[in-house]
């Protein structure tokens, strides 16, 4: 190829190469356009740091799930059927198969025991059971039903708590032990008698206890780390701020696995879903833009998990943030948990500010805390107004604070349109070293109203002024199960005019504290439906104490199982065939 031709072929890819760049300089300066700002309070905090939650099962809470779970698990591994399930038995004269294996349980297990140890393990013990298996044993074309009857039994498993890639529970069995002597075993074979059977029943009865410690342990090897890791893996692990609810989760688990029932049929690529449509609770986010509301996500994903003797320790991320797809540019502050478990409760949990103040940036990047107050709000609508008229008996209206715009413009409805110019700050510090403090930079737009508001016309609406709102509070809290709801008191309020010719400042200054209630009522409003504790809907919190410590809350509390969502998760079947 000569040199000219070569460079015919250099000059459009030269070119297309720069388009690139150009397209690339272009997108980033757009991008970093809408990039809202970050409060100067929170900025470079925490970029090192990935979790925002911090919870401690302590032995207490772990011996509850264990017992919990228990009764749950025992009946999947009685009920379940995994394929090719079959023992090989070595009799003097031949091989035999058994298979058609069923386990009952007589009765049991006992109390049972647990003890975790590092680094991620938790050892259960379950004593006192008594079972059955009944089996079908095939020699050639000679089938004989055999029972193996234990009356009393230990089963002994090593779990390993872990989390999937994404973020999902994980538990893998490190040890399953099923310890029973031959006295607690005995031995029923059909047509007992003679000297083959009492053969047979000898070689059953010393091969018993090492066969049905395989069937047990492979079904619950089977349960735990195929079934229960698959739903776990099948998971939300983010999940809609404006629908944390139950119907929400099973709805979206039975669209997944539905999806893996069809993959499976036509081996397609994986099927990714969201919950981003999922119907809004209208009681969350009812003074919030909830049409916005439903694209704020809060991230349960599972970052580390850990044991030692106190319990076992899980650190998840607790971030908000739009879609689900992260960037909040701050991060949260070292958390540590108390040097001691608390056995009194069986749950300690760290929650940094980091996750409301996430809320709060990814809220105010779209807009959720923008508000409204005009002739039609409740309370405060009949001063919306820049005159009194003397037939409505009021005392005063809006326009008493501010003269200047009510000899421009009297007898005026009038609207107040409040929105935050940067993210709200929220600071979790103990009250001897100030309290938990929330503060604001907002802006008001005032707007006149003129004619009457019908089905086919809207009332005009024209703007007029505009103000600078910086507010520093502090906030009390109270707690649900699920939710933490502040109250706000303002300690300070300063307005400054962006309009002076409208709004003087002398009027501003003077009408702060006239316009105190409004404003507090406006403030209130933006963490009306209260912060989300960010704890899985597969638990619930019974009768949460706080205790507030440097930027975080910890949150001392026993703990129930959701348990028909579990039942749910556990027993949801992936093959409608087997009916597991």
């Amino acid at each position: 190829m000569t040199a000219v031709g070569f460079s015919k072929i250099l000059t459009p890819v030269g070119i297309i190469f720069h388009l690139l760049l150009f397209f690339t300089s272009l997108q980033i300066s757009v991008n970093a356009q809408n990039v809202a700002p970050v409060p100067k309070e929170l900025a470079g905090e925490g970029m090192g740091n990935k979790a925002g939650v911090r919870a401690r099962l302590s032995q207490l809470g772990v011996n509850y799930i264990a017992t919990f779970l228990k009764d749950i698990l025992i009946q999947q591994v009685l009920s379940v059927t995994p394929e090719n399930e079959e023992f090989t038995v070595q009799f003097n004269d031949t091989k035999a198969r058994l298979t058609d294996l069923v386990l009952s349980v007589q009765h049991g297990p006992g109390p049972l025991k647990t003890k975790t140890e590092a680094p991620s393990q938790v050892n259960i013990e379950l004593p006192e059971i008594a079972f059955e298996c009944k089996a079908t044993l095939a020699d050639g074309g000679n089938n004989k039903k055999v029972i193996f009857h234990v009356d009393t039994s230990t089963l002994f498993l090593n779990v390993s708590s872990l989390h999937h890639p994404q973020g999902a529970p994980k538990f893998l069995i490190s040890k399953c032990q099923l310890h029973l002597d031959n006295k607690a075993l005995s031995i029923s074979l059909e047509g007992e008698g003679g000297a083959n059977n009492n053969e047979r029943k000898a070689i059953l009865t010393e091969l018993g206890p090492e066969l049905l410690q395989q069937l047990t342990c492979s079904r619950i090897v089977y349960v735990i780390e195929e079934r229960v890791n698959q739903r776990f893996a099948l998971l939300p692990s983010k999940l809609n701020l404006a629908q944390l609810n139950n119907n929400f989760i099973v709805e979206d688990l039975l669209k997944k696995v539905e999806a893996v029932r069809q993959r499976q049929r036509r081996a397609e690529p994986p099927i990714q879903t969201s919950n981003e449509n999922a119907p809004v609770d209208p009681d969350l986010f009812a003074s919030f833009n909830v049409s916005r509301a439903d694209k704020l996500l809060l991230d349960y994903t599972i970052i580390d998990v850990r044991a030692d003797h106190r319990g076992v320790e899980v650190d998840s991320s607790g971030e908000v943030s739009l879609r689900g797809r992260g960037g909040t540019p701050f991060g949260p502050m070292p958390l540590t948990l108390p040097l001691l478990a608390n056995e009194e409760n069986m749950l300690q949990m760290l929650v940094s500010d980091f996750m409301p103040n996430s809320l709060l940036y990814h809220g105010h990047s779209i807009g959720l805390f923008n508000a409204r107050v005009d002739t039609k709000t409740p309370h405060f609508g009949s001063l919306m107004r820049t005159t009194c008229p003397a037939s409505t008996g009021l005392l005063f209206c809006l326009g008493d604070f501010f003269p200047t715009l009510r000899r421009l413009h009297p007898d005026h409805s009038l609207a107040l349109l409040f929105s935050t110019l940067q993210s709200p700050v929220i600071k979790f510090r103990p009250q001897s070293s100030g309290g938990i403090t929330f503060s604001l930079v907002g802006r008001i737009i005032m707007s006149l109203l003129e004619g009457n508001a019908t089905k086919t016309n809207k009332m005009k609406e024209t703007e007029v002024a505009q103000m600078q709102m910086n507010v520093n509070a502090h906030m009390k809290i109270k707690l649900s199960s699920t939710t933490v709801r502040p109250k706000i008191t303002l300690d300070k309020i300063s307005l400054k005019t962006l309009t002076p010719g409208i709004l003087a400042q002398e009027e501003l200054d003077r009408s702060v504290l006239l316009s105190k209630e409004v404003l507090q009522r406006m403030v209130n409003d933006i963490l009306r439906g209260g912060i989300p504790i960010p704890v899985h809907p597969l638990l619930r919190l019974h009768r949460p104490k706080v205790k507030i410590q440097d930027r975080a809350l910890l949150l001392l509390t026993n703990v129930e199982f959701n348990e028909p969502l579990i039942r749910q998760i556990v027993g949801a079947s992936l093959d409608i065939k087997r009916g597991v």
